[in-house]
């Protein structure tokens, strides 16, 4: 199910709310462990606050049932051209994994990092349009003019219910981080910049380039 009411206000920005919930059902070939079934789901609200400034926060959560799973990879953003992965970090042998899914957005976090067969994430999203509100200047260049830096925040989780323990340090852990972005268009295709810390300034940043607009 897909409800979305939301409406542009400027390029990239939008005001009203959307309600996604997803089911997915898998059955082996062989038949020899019954069906596994996934469900998602996503509420997001996006409130233009002045003058364009929009606030956009998002909340989703998934989790999977059966004789296997459904492994929910908390990590970095759609689209990503600078794929961050943590090589050392893997779900044990033994879990019973069949399939594994990104969930994005979670920033300053790499792939393997946190990981479960269910998960929350919650996203806080502000962003200001620089040259289409706060600044009434338009110059000849389109990727200027629709120039929107932004804040954030993300809050995440992912655990294991068949075990609290984990070669994972993160599982089953409330999670965030917190960081900046900046996002345009060029040739008609959107490009977004964004640097995100884990929990604390003291913590080494993660970059990541997208073609995506991603909230």
């Amino acid at each position: 199910m897909n409800y979305n009411k939301l409406l542009t206000t400027l390029f990239n920005l939008h005001k009203g709310y959307r309600v996604k919930l997803l089911l997915d059902v898998f059955q082996p070939l062989d038949e020899s462990g019954g069906p596994m079934l996934g469900s998602t789901m996503q509420l997001r609200y996006d409130l233009p606050l002045y003058k364009y400034i929009t606030w956009v926060t998002q909340l989703q959560a998934g989790r999977s049932f059966g004789h296997s799973h459904i492994q929910y990879n908390l990590a970095g953003l759609d689209n990503n051209v600078t794929v961050k992965v943590d090589s050392n970090a893997h779900a044990a042998q033994n879990a019973p994994y069949a399939f594994q899914t990104l969930v994005t957005p979670f920033r300053g976090y790499l792939q393997n990092d946190v990981y479960g067969n269910y998960y929350g994430v919650w996203n806080s999203d502000v962003y200001f349009p620089l040259f289409q509100s706060l600044m009434p200047i338009e110059t000849p260049l389109l990727f200027i003019n629709q120039l929107q830096p932004g804040l954030f925040a993300d809050l995440g989780k992912a655990g294991e219910i068949w075990t609290n323990k984990s070669t994972n340090p993160n599982n089953n852990n409330w999670l965030w981080s917190y960081g900046a972005s900046l996002r345009s268009s060029l040739a008609g295709y959107p490009l977004r910049l964004d640097v995100a810390w884990r929990g604390t300034f003291n913590k080494k940043p993660v970059w990541y380039f997208t073609l995506s607009k991603v909230l």
